[in-house]
């Protein structure tokens, strides 16, 4: 039986109760829960300029080495990873802040990562996998990404879907006071109401068991988590009326995948940080060896479990015509698009019931011609350390920062503000000095758009630094 069917088949409910004792067997599923904001507790404060800036202060003595996201700071600098933050439906939605946007240690076997970080007091955000978490104290964590499947003795009996990655997390040392799990659901408009349908499974050696949590914008917040030495493995959940599928955010990913014939893969997948290391594994692998195309984002959530369409502006071969939004824990489905020839040509993301367009983004002839890595060399360097190691020639030898800044705020690196500022800086240097500023707060995932804006604009540069 298809995984994610076997999860949506929805059974008279049954009620949990407020202990969230641990549960064996099979659980019922659940049609409503008390959800409850606590503004009092901070995860939705706003502080006065004074008091921000004090805060800031202290959290960069704890910590002079991360970067210290305040209230003021554009959303887009949050988590640069976190696609789903120019979702324009769902602006209206509160989202906690003052984060230390904090890169970890990450090891890989077997196409496993595993990310560690050591942190003093204060709130954190992982730049790779969007976990946050708040301490009193110095803490050790260590964390991977899990697949669904390890639970599907259990998940069916619940009728429940997936919202969000599944992560299996250590504390080695510590402890925590709270900890936010990414999700991709859409909470605007109608759809505030799965703020009371959305639990997190919590799995122990001694069993299962469901635990309320706190949703904000696009995390799910619990406070005291419980942890063993063990790892815990947690997982957001979220229940789904009959007949009736939630929007979600979602990401689109371009790769160029061949010069002879032209061909792109184009993928459509939840905006959920596990899927898209599946997606950069496959594209590793041989047989696929894509460049990526850094291209924008839809700006309105997608419905689950729908299908929608690749269309371009020329002719084109694409298969397979239609592409059903899932989440599973295999690498996220994907068109092939097949030209004849190079040109510049705009693609676009469709409803298949509406032709509704939820996405569209321009490719350009010379992308159609960008080399795949070599092996060796300033090409294998990831964007973070080839653009640290050539900050000063490329801050001395751009020329076009303003076309660079048009496509950085239509791709939600920046906001308005941001781009004003880099718009009147008196120099072209300059200009570029303030496009660095603005990447400080991106992690790798932003500055690899970045990058991908430079390689379209600044071809004979880039080729000039090897890359």
């Amino acid at each position: 039986m298809d995984y994610d069917i076997a999860l949506v088949q929805l059974q008279e409910a049954v009620p949990v109760s407020e202990s969230v004792a641990p549960v064996k067997g099979i659980l019922g599923s659940f049609v409503s829960f008390i959800f409850y904001l606590r503004a009092d507790q901070g995860i939705f404060r706003k502080e006065s300029p004074a008091a921000a800036a004090s805060d800031d202060q202290d959290q960069a003595q704890q910590d002079p080495g991360a970067q210290l996201l305040s209230v003021d700071t554009p959303k887009e600098g949050y988590h640069s990873e976190d696609l789903q933050k120019s979702c324009e439906a769902c602006t209206e939605v509160p989202d906690s802040s003052h984060w230390v946007l904090v890169e970890p240690d990450v090891s890989t076997e077997k196409s496993v990562s595993t990310y560690s970080l050591s942190s003093p007091a204060g709130r954190y955000e992982c730049s790779e996998s969007g976990l946050r978490w708040s301490c009193a104290g110095q803490v050790i964590l260590q964390y991977r990404f899990t697949d669904w499947q390890l639970l599907a003795g259990e998940l069916p009996h619940m009728q429940y879907r997936p919202a969000g990655p599944s992560m299996d997390i250590k504390l080695i040392s510590g402890e925590l006071q709270e900890i936010h799990l990414p999700h991709f659901l859409c909470l605007g408009g109608s759809q505030s109401c799965l703020k009371d349908a959305v639990m997190v499974l919590h799995k122990q050696d001694s069993g299962v068991c469901l635990e309320k949590c706190e949703l904000s914008r696009f995390h799910a917040r619990l406070v005291n988590p419980s942890f063993s030495l063990l790892g815990l493995f947690y997982s957001l959940i979220s229940l789904l009326l009959p007949g009736k599928e939630v929007k979600i955010h979602a990401d689109v990913q371009v790769y160029l995948s061949s010069t002879v014939p032209f061909t792109f893969r184009a993928y459509l997948l939840p905006a959920d940080a596990h899927l898209r290391q599946l997606l950069d594994n496959q594209e590793l692998k041989e047989g696929y060896k894509g460049v990526m195309l850094a291209k924008g984002r839809p700006e309105n959530p997608l419905q689950m479990n729908e299908f929608y369409v690749f269309k371009t502006t020329c002719n084109a071969n694409i298969c397979p015509g239609k592409l059903n939004l899932r989440r599973s824990d295999i690498v996220p489905n994907f068109s092939e698009v097949h030209l004849s020839e190079a040109v510049d040509f705009k693609m676009e993301l469709l409803s298949s019931v509406d032709q509704q367009q939820h996405w569209e983004a321009t490719i350009w002839k010379n992308e159609c011609f960008r080399e795949k890595p070599k092996q060796g060399g300033e090409s294998t360097l990831d964007a973070a350390d080839f653009l640290s190691r050539h900050r000063a020639v490329l801050i001395q030898k751009v020329q076009n920062v303003i076309q660079i800044a048009d496509h950085m705020l239509s791709q939600n690196l920046i906001n308005e503000e941001v781009y004003a500022n880099i718009r009147a800086a008196p120099t072209e240097q300059e200009k570029m000095r303030r496009v660095f500023d603005a990447l400080v707060s991106h992690g790798a995932g932003g500055k690899r758009e970045f990058l991908g804006i430079l390689q379209r604009e600044c071809p004979d540069l880039l080729q000039e630094l090897g890359r």
